[in-house]
């Protein structure tokens, strides 16, 4: 939320084809994303010596990132995947076309997702 506020929402995608695709179904969907590197040096600071790895940094920083090398710990290196951080999933005055503070963030961009993947797109 502190890079993007609750106006958009952060993507990390384990491919450039499903990040493009993750985009494109944002676009149009109208729910902002903005991609993010997944670089390896983050998985030090979610290094743990309690548990075999921390969901987060103690210092709170960087936590969207974290939280994306956090997955990557337990999901094969040969299976794509994304990770979309809901940072908009709340905004007083609302959002887009919802008016509420709760706005569903998430939802459309789902359902393009998934429906431009079975079309094939």
């Amino acid at each position: 939320m502190y890079a993007l506020t609750e106006r958009m929402s952060g993507l990390f995608a384990t491919t450039p084809a499903l990040a493009s695709s993750a985009l494109a179904a944002s676009g149009a969907s109208g729910e902002r994303l903005w991609q993010f590197p997944l670089p390896e040096d983050f998985d030090a600071d979610i290094d743990s010596s309690l548990a075999d790895v921390a969901q987060c940094a103690v210092e709170g920083k960087g936590d969207h990132i974290h939280a994306a090398r956090f997955l990557k710990r337990f999901v094969p290196d040969d299976i794509p995947w994304a990770h979309v951080d809901l940072s908009s999933a709340t905004r007083r005055g609302g959002l887009a076309h919802i008016p509420t503070e709760i706005t569903g963030f998430g939802a459309r961009f789902a359902l393009t997702f998934v429906l431009d993947h079975l079309k094939g797109k």
